[in-house]
């Protein structure tokens, strides 16, 4: 009896959630968070910041070695900005050997995209007089 009663029950609750169930779209978005001022941040959108030394600059694609050894690839676009302090600098003028920090995002695919790339100079430590 209790079969019974159930299973149009059952039936009623699966037609009703296939009705209003929607597949993610093909190209969609990632899982999103609200932050306090109302704005959505997607993962695919939060920067992770790399410094190394510039291994090889070869058109669209840096690689630089962080102080573990590893040696890390990153792929720029027309977004991606480039400077020296605070002046932009044309992506030819990175050279091997300098020192620099890339913001990057990851695209779906899981490679890097380059959003920023800055050079860094060595500081002096001030000397003191005796």
């Amino acid at each position: 009896m209790f079969a019974r009663v159930l299973a149009p029950i059952l039936a009623i609750a699966f037609a009703f959630a296939a009705e209003n169930f929607q597949a993610t779209p093909a190209g969609a978005r990632g899982h999103a968070r609200s932050t306090s001022g109302g704005r959505t941040v997607y993962a695919e959108d939060l920067l992770a910041t790399f410094t190394g030394v510039v291994k090889t600059n070869k058109g669209k694609t840096l690689r630089i070695e962080d102080d573990d050894k590893k040696i890390l690839e990153f792929h720029a676009t027309h977004k991606t900005g480039y400077f020296d302090g605070l002046q932009k600098i044309n992506q030819s003028d990175l050279k091997p050997g300098a020192r620099v920090t890339v913001d990057a995002k990851q695209f779906p695919d899981g490679e890097l995209e380059t959003v920023t790339v800055r050079v860094l100079h060595e500081t002096k430590p001030a000397t003191s007089a005796p």
